[in-house]
């Protein structure tokens, strides 16, 4: 048996049909522009974070050439510090040197203070010898 559909059944169907499929691509539009702007939005972090590696690059290759400055600095450093040690030794030695030379001085002077004091008191006891000599004999 075959029924019948009234135009006014089939014209609704189409309508609900039509809006139904209107609801969804208006619905799809709005997916798509939100989903568009979401890309448009990743391509600029995309773009902010080429910009972020590009920056860190540099900081890196700065840091290299600071890393570079500073062991060359300690190198001139170490270099100061052996000759400063060198230098303080030089000193010291030259200054031990001079002050033995002092010492060696001193003691030849007071070598030589006592000599003249012990042939001056030589000289005396001579003397004094003679003089009681010449009383005893008179």
């Amino acid at each position: 048996m075959i029924s019948y559909i009234s135009a006014a059944t089939v014209e609704a169907k189409l309508d609900h049909i039509a809006s139904t499929l209107n609801n969804f691509m208006a619905q799809q539009r709005e997916d798509m522009t939100k989903l568009r702007e979401d890309i448009a939005n990743l391509r600029g972090d995309v773009a902010n974070l080429h910009g972020d590696v590009a920056n860190l690059r540099g900081d890196v290759a700065n840091l290299r050439g600071d890393i570079a400055k500073l062991q060359a600095d300690v190198t001139k450093l170490q270099d100061d510090v052996s000759n400063v040690r060198g230098d303080i030794t030089y000193n010291a030695r030259e200054d031990i040197a001079r002050l033995q030379t002092m010492v060696e001085q001193m003691q030849a002077s007071v070598t030589n203070h006592y000599n003249t004091k012990q042939a001056r008191v030589r000289i005396m006891n001579q003397r004094t010898n003679a003089i009681l000599i010449l009383c005893y004999e008179l």
